[in-house]
């Protein structure tokens, strides 16, 4: 993973919106892919090493010099025990309709050395907050990555790409589901725009092959279209839809690729957009940035920019109190930490600011504020692992915040205690 990221940082390029947690999700993909072989390559070193030893402690005449078996003892070569990595049980995906109806996406493997691409998918959900679990779909399809997000406690909508092998899911696309998923139908793009967005749709930056942008998602009529009147951002984030029905946008201004926001009250026919001018114009890299808010009314934005490897990363912290009217900075101290999260936070109930602090050596922690952003300091998330958690992010979800490791979901009502949940295939 240094290696990548040293590559990205020594190659020129142009203002980029490649983030680093799909840096990240990339990496562990690929080592997930090449881990049999490396472990493979390991072993041999070690046996190569062992003989270079033997061969460096050699006598005159060039025999190695090394102990006569004793009577009854044979010499025998050390054979390196072998290391399997089993993936059955990974949890490829995670969602969730509130704190009660979870929902994952299990690697189902048939023997333990199957690498983790060769395994099955299955969909598995739990009504009871992950205490059990029940098959919604067997075999959903192998993706080099899917992502799923539950509308409501029935509907879903998954983002499958780079089809591997297929199954329900037979190509890389947008699919939804109406059942709990268990059954799908493939998102039809519409070249019509909308005025708005579904009641229980979503908008996302969709890349098709006449270009990317903001599209808004009906999954009764399993179609996709783009909205009339969208902000004018040059890329935008996934809408973060509050508990009072207002859409919120992360992304970039196309003139200055500064960061701003968007919010729209009315299911996306109007949009309010902020852009931060305070923020210097990046001339190294481009900006990742994220918002969070809980009640629609008090929210944040964390921008970055830079690529932290040689500490020219920088992060700022953004707050309103009127539902994005009016934006203060805030964090004077700069006591917020730059993370390769991009930006990535959320709000508590009570009102707290907790930021994703990525490092770069798979670890990751989390930081809070109580008082308004004035100050960060480092927090425990009691009972989420010290693994990096997928999706790089607990995200916020009705009544409640779910996170997801490659062995188990974790669920939270007031993002600070978790969960811990191991979804099972039946």
């Amino acid at each position: 993973m240094s290696e990548v990221l040293e590559e990205l940082a020594r190659t020129p390029a142009p203002p980029s919106r490649l983030r680093p947690a799909d840096i990240y999700s990339q990496g562990r993909r690929r080592h997930r892919r090449l881990v049999t072989t490396a472990l493979a390559a390991a072993s041999t070193v070690v046996v190569t090493l062992v003989a270079g030893v033997a061969l460096a402690t050699a006598d005159g005449h060039g025999d190695p010099a090394r102990p006569e078996p004793q009577t009854g003892q044979t010499s025998r070569p050390v054979q390196p025990s072998p290391v399997v990595r089993s993936y059955d049980g990974t949890v490829a995906a995670a969602a969730a309709g509130d704190a009660e109806h979870l929902y994952a996406v299990v690697l189902d493997c048939a023997t333990p050395t199957m690498d983790w691409y060769e395994c099955t998918r299955d969909l598995v959900r739990s009504d009871d907050a992950g205490r059990t679990w029940q098959l919604r779909n067997r075999d959903i399809g192998s993706f080099d990555s899917i992502r799923l997000t539950a509308l409501t406690t029935d509907i879903l909508v998954a983002h499958a790409e780079k089809l591997i092998s297929p199954g329900t899911l037979d190509e890389t696309g947008y699919y939804v589901s109406l059942d709990g998923g268990q059954t799908w139908k493939p998102v039809e793009p519409q070249n019509t725009p909308t005025p708005a967005v579904a009641a229980d749709g979503w908008i996302d930056w969709m890349y098709l092959p006449d270009g990317g942008g903001l599209r808004a998602g009906d999954p009764r009529l399993a179609r996709s279209a783009p909205l009339a009147d969208p902000p004018a951002f040059k890329f935008a984030d996934p809408a973060l839809r509050t508990a009072t029905g207002s859409l919120w946008i992360a992304g970039n201004d196309p003139e200055t690729d500064r960061p701003a926001v968007a919010i729209s009250n009315d299911a996306g026919r109007t949009w309010s957009t902020h852009v931060f001018t305070d923020i210097p114009v990046s001339t190294t890299s481009g900006y990742s940035e994220g918002t969070a808010t809980f009640d629609g009314r008090t929210g944040y934005m964390v921008s970055v920019t830079g690529h932290g490897i040689d500490g020219g990363g920088k992060v700022w912290v953004h707050r309103t109190t009127d539902g994005g009217q009016t934006w203060q900075q805030v964090d004077p101290g700069g006591t917020a930490p730059w993370s390769y999260g991009g930006g990535a936070s959320y709000v508590t109930p009570d009102g707290a600011h907790v930021i994703l602090d990525m490092g770069r050596d798979n670890d990751q922690s989390f930081w809070i504020s109580r008082d308004g952003g004035a100050r960060y300091t480092k927090v425990t998330l009691t009972g989420l692992p010290e693994d990096r958690l997928a999706m790089g992010m607990p995200r916020a979800i009705p009544g409640g915040y779910l996170a997801n490791t490659d062995d188990a979901v974790y669920v939270s009502t007031d993002g600070l205690q978790w969960r811990r949940a191991v979804p099972q295939t039946p």
